[in-house]
């Protein structure tokens, strides 16, 4: 197996590594990269600070701005769901991805899946990824997925399956 990408870019470290928020921001916790990666064309790359630029980045922060008002606008049907996302359920990510380490690392990412999904299938951490991995390592995302969608469908009662 090939050593990430990640883990192989000479990289200049954060510049803001107390744990404090009062001492940066999120882009001041990250380090600098002095190449682009390989599943990051230098166009893909101009064409999305070409509409950054156009439009800014408020979609994208949105979420996050959101993040309290989705869960007030969901809180009563995950509450009238006992507290579980009923539906089968597959949790996907890289082992390197930062959100997984800030939040314990995969076993207490795997942890946290399971307590909400009652139907959950497994998860899956894709060795030397991060956080992007449908572009980081698309062949082994698209391979967890299509087993999982596989394993799910062999799994149904015959006649189950919905209209569209």
């Amino acid at each position: 197996m090939a050593t990430s990408e990640i883990k192989a870019f000479p990289a200049q470290a954060p510049r803001v590594r107390d744990p404090k928020r009062s001492a940066g921001g999120m882009l001041e916790r990250l380090p600098s990269f002095n190449q682009l990666p390989s599943w990051l064309p230098r166009a893909a790359l101009e064409r999305f600070v070409k509409a950054f630029e156009a439009s800014g980045f408020r979609g994208g922060v949105n979420y996050y701005r959101c993040l309290n008002r989705n869960w007030e606008k969901t809180k009563a049907a995950f509450e009238k769901s006992g507290r579980k996302i009923k539906q089968p359920t597959f949790f996907i990510a890289g082992e390197l991805d930062m959100v997984i380490r800030t939040y314990g690392g995969t076993e207490a990412a795997e942890s946290m899946v399971s307590k909400v999904c009652s139907d959950l299938k497994g998860c899956h951490f894709i060795p030397d990824c991060g956080h992007w991995n449908t572009q980081e390592k698309p062949q082994e995302t698209s391979t967890a997925l299509i087993r999982f969608l596989d394993q799910t469908a062999a799994s149904e009662p015959k006649g189950a399956r919905s209209r569209l």
